[in-house]
């Protein structure tokens, strides 16, 4: 996680912002269609009624009341394209929904500015503007711990939380944040190292995006304990993370000697330890 290659993969989204998706550099389609904003315009919907029907066993604070607003954030909107699928299909089964739509505010959040100019003025999106549906968020999935709304200028953060939970979505999202990776072969839990290089004697600039096209990187393993997130300091996020390692660990220790061992990669890692949301 905490590797350069994420700098410049950051940096690439930033510099090209929409053309991304629009120019077709970033395949897309599969993730940002009408049948999977459908997809997941169910699984909320399946939430609004489990959440809501009398037997329930949510905690209190799970709890949905109807009379406030109910915020679905997206982390990483990108184009919006994925965005729009999602709210248009949650309006078409409003009938149907054990929430008001009408107290349902949709944020579409991204790490940089540069996308937010093209959602605002998108012909598609206005009218979800307009009813105060759709609101917009400049929020860092790695290192951000407040949302501030562009339009309502509604704060959303740990000292104001909302009185509704909130449904968060992340859609083709956690293949460009920081990753640790980990394999486990022969009962040893071993950490993912790779130094990035570049095939260029050298680079003007270290940061610049079009790096990774003669990136020339090099990957090794070598052994680490299952302590490995709390050896510089203990927290509750450690114990989750170290959790999953040793399941791991026990799961795939006794793998034939003749397979390739399994892989895990652990999302933000190391990086969201150093920066808690």
């Amino acid at each position: 996680s905490e590797s350069h290659l994420w700098t410049l993969m950051m940096n690439f989204y930033e510099r090209k912002g929409v053309d991304s998706w629009s120019k077709g550099i970033v395949p897309h389609f599969i993730t940002s269609n009408s049948f999977i904003g459908k997809a997941y315009a169910k699984v909320l919907r399946g939430f609004f009624a489990d959440i809501t029907r009398e037997s329930s066993t949510a905690p209190e604070n799970m709890r949905l009341n109807k009379n406030e607003k109910l915020y679905i954030i997206e982390l990483g909107a990108g184009s919006g394209k994925f965005s729009f699928f999602l709210l248009k299909a949650l309006q078409e089964m409003k009938a149907v929904l054990d929430f008001p739509f009408e107290n349902i505010v949709y944020v579409m959040t991204d790490f940089t500015g540069s996308y937010y100019k093209f959602w605002r003025e998108h012909p598609a999106l206005r009218p979800y503007i307009e009813t105060g549906q759709l609101d917009f968020a400049i929020f860092d999935a790695v290192d951000g711990d407040t949302i501030q709304l562009v339009n309502s200028n509604v704060l959303i953060s740990k000292v104001n939380p909302t009185k509704n939970p909130i449904c968060a979505v992340a859609n083709y999202l956690f293949d460009t944040l920081r990753n640790d990776i980990f394999h486990i072969e022969g009962g040893q839990l071993n950490e993912g190292l790779m130094a990035v290089g570049s095939s260029r004697a050298s680079e003007p600039d270290p940061n610049d995006p079009e790096i990774i096209s003669h990136l020339s990187n090099e990957y090794i393993y070598q052994p680490t304990t299952g302590d490995y997130y709390s050896k510089e300091s203990v927290t509750e996020d450690c114990v989750h993370l170290e959790r999953i390692l040793e399941w791991y660990k026990d799961s795939f220790s006794d793998l034939d000697a003749a397979l390739p061992g399994a892989s895990i990669l652990m999302p933000l890692g190391k990086t969201f330890l150093a920066n808690p949301c």
